[in-house]
């Protein structure tokens, strides 16, 4: 309901307790990090109606074959998460926090 996607939803589903302290709040600071960012320079990038393509990978290994539209599908994933990587590896110096998400 409050995702913008399949992939957010799937994300949001299998997400799991921290299993530390030091997780939690590697956790939150990532979660504080991203909010002062959104509210400062707006939001993160984003293409509505992304789609999780590992389902249509699981079918390519077992027909090996994609769809054009298929491969669409893959090509705006790898084009968004480019995307986001630039953004917030230029955000580095002022949230260290971004450095998980772009390794």
């Amino acid at each position: 309901k409050y995702c913008r996607s399949e992939i957010g939803e799937e994300a949001a589903l299998s997400a799991v307790p921290a299993q530390n302290p030091d997780e939690l709040k590697t956790r939150h600071e990532l979660f504080l990090s991203i909010e002062d960012y959104r509210e400062r320079k707006g939001e993160l990038p984003w293409q509505n109606g992304l789609a999780p393509v590992s389902p249509m990978l699981a079918e390519a290994d077992e027909t090996g074959l994609l769809t054009g539209e298929e491969l669409l599908k893959i090509r705006h994933l790898i084009k968004l998460s480019m995307k986001l990587k630039d953004v917030l590896g230029s955000e580095k110096e002022k949230y260290p926090v971004f450095s998980l998400m772009t390794r």
